[in-house]
Order: structure tokens, then sequence, then C-alpha cells
């Protein structure tokens, strides 16, 4: 359910449009299963650069080759090809710190700050769901697909002392259909909540009635500020490793309205509708046009008044709100019209 201050952002942007990078500030991954990138028309308001471009949102790009601490990557429309070092860059799998071996030739990665001293890298999940395994052969299932794992042996293990069949997992490394050759294979973190006993020394130390107590040492970059300025009483959630209950991250237990708001837009998609499909929606936006991408996300119809309602029966230049997460795609009917058919 939306807040009123959430409805009054998306229906007063319309046509904004943003799928960021992080789902939110003290996150550095996407959480997300195989993702498509909205692909947006031509038309698009001014932005400066400088302030708001590639520096605080982050570059995708694609590995092209490996040297030692240095990549090469690929990015944008053109191709652009451009060096990265990786000696004082922090290395992510979602909430897991990894090193350079965990990278492959033709991986996609995110990177934060890429202009600063201190870049952070993420690595992008190309499966997730629950590990199977059939005479040694490995396979993750999620909701509509099946991935099979070639070389899994031979991938990172993150939070599990070894493969292990019904973990729920996100796999790292390059897809190709329905296989993928993992560099790093990370079972879903714990969460508990806790409290912060004391900020000492770059150390924060919390006590969980779930986890008890626990230490976490403030990384160089990212939220640092935020964790160096915890005190005693201060209630956070903890990501902790399931096999080691060692912290990977500390979050806020209760985000700011507007950073829920910021968050909501940035998984949304407001437009008119012009057509679609369980491979493609298509919105016409204040922006251009967007065309969206579902994957193997689960598609769901919400049309007040109209139950039921099938993505075919949505009638030409219905005004949709496209909520989009790592396995659902929730499309609204955001007007009294009734649905096609």
């Amino acid at each position: 359910m939306m807040t009123k201050l959430a409805k009054t952002v998306v229906l007063g942007l319309s046509g904004v449009m943003a799928v960021g990078a992080g789902a939110a500030a003290f996150a550095h991954s996407s959480p997300s299963a195989p993702v498509s990138a909205i692909q947006l028309g031509a038309k698009q308001p001014g932005v400066n650069k400088k302030s708001h471009g590639r520096h605080h949102r982050g570059l995708a790009v694609t590995v092209t080759a490996i040297s030692g601490q240095t990549l090469t990557v690929r990015h944008g429309k053109k191709g652009k090809t451009r060096t990265v070092t990786l000696t004082d860059a922090t290395l992510q799998a979602g909430a897991y710190k990894v090193s350079a071996s965990n990278i492959a030739v033709g991986e996609h990665l995110h990177i934060l700050g890429l202009h600063g001293t201190r870049p952070v890298i993420l690595l992008q999940p190309v499966a997730r769901g629950t590990l199977q395994n059939s005479s040694g052969s490995w396979t993750v299932a999620g909701k509509t697909k099946t991935w099979t794992l070639t070389d899994a042996s031979a991938a990172a293990v993150l939070g599990m002392p070894s493969l292990t069949a019904g973990t729920t997992v996100d796999v790292y490394g390059v897809r190709s259909a329905a296989t993928v050759t993992p560099t790093a294979i990370a079972a879903q973190p714990d969460r508990a909540s806790a409290k912060v006993t004391a900020t000492t020394a770059g150390v924060v130390t919390l006590v969980s009635k779930k986890l008890g107590t626990l230490s976490y040492t403030i990384p160089t970059a990212g939220s640092a500020k935020w964790l160096s300025g915890l005190k005693a009483g201060r209630g956070v959630i903890v990501l902790a490793n399931p096999a080691t209950h060692a912290v990977l991250r500390l979050m806020p237990a209760k985000m700011a309205p507007w950073r829920k708001t910021a968050a909501l837009v940035q998984h949304s998609v407001a437009g008119q509708f012009t057509g679609g499909s369980a491979s493609a929606i298509s919105l016409k936006t204040a922006w251009g046009t967007a065309t969206i991408d579902p994957g193997s996300r689960t598609i769901t119809v919400i049309s007040p008044g109209h139950p039921g309602t099938a993505l075919s029966q949505i009638p030409q230049g219905a005004n949709l709100l496209i909520h989009i997460t790592a396995q659902d795609l929730s499309v609204r009917v955001l007007n009294s019209t009734h649905p096609a058919g």
C-alpha cells in the first residue's frame, strides 16, 4: 500500500522513470534475478551530467578482458571501452565481499564512484532460486525457470560451507540462455534486528536476540559516515553470513519516508499503455517511449473493480504504474477504464 506522499510523488511526476543501481542507499546490489534494462526513447529532459550523471548513478558494463588487477569493460549503446583498476576497489556480490578472481570475461557489473579513489564494483546476479542436485549436476530452480550450472565446483561458495541442495541462492557469472557458468554462488544472508551497544575505533558492536553479540568493522567506502555516527541504543537491521553469523552489512531499522518514496520511484515506471505481451510492455511517458522486458518475472495485473484482468485486456491509452522487483512485475491500472474484450 503506497503512502499519500508516495502517491503524490509518483502520480505528480506521471512519466518519471528510474530503475536505480541499488534498491536503497545502504544496499550496494540490485537485488535481483536476471534483469533486462528498460530501453528509453530518444526524448529525455535536460540533466546536469556533472552532478547527476554516471558518477552518482553508476555505470553498467560488460567485462571484455581481465589482466591482473585491471579490467577492460564495454559500456553504452556504442560499446565504448575503458579500463578499471581494482587495486583500491570494493567488489561485492550482493552483501558479500569478493575478489577479482570472482569476475569473468562476459560478466555484467555495475560500478559506483568510477572516478573516485575507492570505487564500488557490484557483480550482477544472473540467476536466483533454489539449488538442486541431480546425479552430481547442479541447477538453480526459480519460480518460472531453471538454470543449469556449468562447473559449479569452481565457483566461490558464499554463505554456505559447501554447495547445499535446497538453499536459496543468487548466482553470479556468465549466462547463456538457460546455462550459467558461475563465478560465485551466494546463499541469502540472514536478516535480523539488532541494537548498537557501542561504536569505537571503527568497530560497531551490537546485540541481537536472533544472532547474539556481534561486531562489524566499518568499511572505508560506502556508508562509512553513517556507520561511524551510530550511537548506543540505536536500532539497526543486520545482514549476516548464515554459515558463520559474520556481519555483512548494517542498515537503518526504519527507513525515512522520503527514502521509501525514492525506493518506490526508482523501481517504478508510469505512463500510457501502448501495447504489451509476456516479452515486452510498451508505455508512452514524459521521457518519450519505454519498453520493459519482464524477463522471467511473474506479471500481475491489478485493475480496481476488475479482478483477474489479463495484460492483453488492458486498453490502449490506459494509465499504468508498473512496479518492478527482482522476481515480480506488478502492473496497476490507474484510471477506471474497463478492460477490453
